[in-house]
């Protein structure tokens, strides 16, 4: 994971699974995943990569038969951080097919706005956690 920024770039570098960084979320954040009324969660997904993409080319129509529709999908596996309930980063986990202990990283991204305050880390241990 290269978060673009070197000083900040080498705390988001993992030699070993051994030792998982504590999950801290950042200041008025908190962690959401694919639970409850899930109705909001596509438009929230769709917020996310827009805002993290130069073009807006995603809708969440198109990510939620992509992704949550998928055989692979597994709600423990999908977080958001949101900040006063706007969706700034999220991540997701897919079990790897021909091997169930490796995982897939579709997406680890954060709204530009927020990068480099921890939401990066925040999203990486949660996921790490999940693996």
């Amino acid at each position: 994971v290269d978060s673009g920024e070197q000083s900040q770039g080498a705390d988001l570098v993992l030699t070993s699974l051994d030792n998982i960084p504590q999950m801290q979320t950042p200041s008025l954040c908190e962690i959401w995943n694919w639970q409850g009324d899930t109705s909001v969660l596509p438009y929230k997904f769709e917020s996310v990569l827009n805002s993290a993409s130069s073009e807006a080319i995603y809708e969440h129509a198109a990510l939620k038969q992509q992704y949550v529709k998928s055989e692979r999908f597994d709600p423990e596996g999908f977080f958001f951080l949101t900040y006063r309930s706007n969706a700034i980063g999220l991540t997701l986990a897919y079990r790897c097919t021909d091997d169930p202990s490796c995982f897939e990283l579709p997406y680890l991204v954060c709204v530009p706005n927020h990068r480099n305050k921890g939401v990066e880390s925040a999203l990486l241990a949660l996921i790490l956690q999940y693996c």
